[in-house]
């Protein structure tokens, strides 16, 4: 997976994230696209540990890593 932050992308300036990843065969295809409703910690937080488990499923989770 591949995680993304644009800032400025909206006019209210609120930050898109994008969330992409590669198949099986090669080509890449997005998971999910949103926009957080600003730039501080809590809202990362929020993200990853409330909207990506309950996106993606508590087992999936436990099979991504960072680096």
């Amino acid at each position: 997976m591949h995680i993304d932050a644009t800032t400025n992308s909206s006019k209210e300036t609120h930050p898109l994230v994008t969330v992409s990843s590669k198949a099986l065969y090669g080509k890449m295809f997005l998971v999910l696209c949103y926009f957080l409703p600003n730039e501080q910690s809590w809202a990362y937080d929020w993200f990853f540990n409330t909207i990506f488990p309950a996106l993606l499923g508590i087992e999936v989770m436990k099979t991504i890593k960072s680096l």
